[in-house]
């Protein structure tokens, strides 16, 4: 169930494996005030939610080891799972395709990258209040 805590003590968990991408957008998040932790596949996301608990994942679908749906799956067999947000840039496949999969597997919402820091901000407030995103 979504979090109604503040930005300001909301944990973020990236999952992403592109190093400049992720690193990047953590920096975006920390400055807004979030604490984030990063993974750089589904399979150490994993692995670091057990010890760092969050209230909110977002996640690319493309990736090493464990991609973003089976992490997806996985959260969602969690007793409460945090809400995720998935993304995909495409690569070699249509990246719809897999957002609207991931969407359907219970993400919350699914965005294709690039996308503006504004858009993900507000993403992500309406999925840590559990508002629906404008």
């Amino acid at each position: 169930m979504p979090s109604s805590r503040s930005s300001r003590n909301s944990r973020i968990l990236v999952a992403d494996d592109n190093d400049l991408f992720r690193q990047g957008f953590t920096r975006v998040l920390r400055n807004a005030g979030y604490q984030v932790v990063e993974a750089c596949d589904g399979q150490k996301a994993l692995t670091a939610l057990k010890n760092n608990p969050v209230d909110l994942v977002i996640t690319d679908i493309f990736m090493p080891e464990q991609d973003g749906l089976s992490l997806l799956k996985e959260l969602r067999q969690m007793h409460s799972p945090p809400p995720v947000i998935a993304m995909s840039g495409g690569g070699q496949f249509p990246a719809d395709q897999f957002l609207h999969m991931a969407e359907a597997m219970g993400a919350f919402l699914a965005i294709e990258k690039p996308f503006q820091v504004d858009e993900i901000r507000s993403l992500i407030q309406a999925a840590l209040t559990g508002r629906s995103p404008d």
